[in-house]
């Protein structure tokens, strides 16, 4: 089911456990997952294949395993970027995506982006808002510590 009217950025739902959060970058557009059975992250993982598609600067680079649901993945790197909201088939202001790049996280979940905690907050509390403005937030989706990149299974 769409939800695309009190939504900042086009939303689908699927069941009563996961919704999906459509956004672009370089014109090429992803979805964000927050579910309700899924253990929400410290931060963003953000799958390298979407990273490597738009040509992002990873920083931070490693290769550390990393488990989360059950699924091993390694832990790549970071990236930070604008990307852009989503209404009616076009760009709808700006977000600010950062967080942890992860392998195979499309191929395990189905999605290329798992929502971390502050990013689910934010976006939580502009859906509550019933935005009719263009732009959606410019801040931090999250913020990063070094504790924040632990396994969470």
């Amino acid at each position: 089911m769409i939800d695309n009217q009190t939504a900042f950025t086009t939303s689908y739902r699927y069941g009563s456990t996961d919704e999906e959060f459509v956004f672009a970058c370089k014109g090429r557009p992803f979805a964000a997952l927050i579910s309700d059975i899924l253990p929400t992250p410290d931060t963003n993982l953000i799958d390298h294949t979407l990273v490597r598609e738009l040509g992002l600067k990873m920083t931070n680079l490693q290769c550390r395993k990393f488990h989360y649901a059950g699924n091993k993945m390694r832990i790549l790197g970071r990236v930070s970027t604008a990307v852009q909201c989503i209404k009616d088939g076009r760009a709808n202001g700006g977000f600010h995506l950062k967080g942890l790049v992860v392998t195979n996280l499309e191929q395990f979940l189905d999605t290329q982006v798992i929502v971390g905690t502050k990013m689910r907050g934010n976006i939580k509390k502009m859906s509550n808002k019933h935005y009719n403005e263009r732009k959606c937030s410019t801040s931090d989706s999250d913020v990063y510590t070094e504790n924040s990149d632990s396994d969470t299974s």
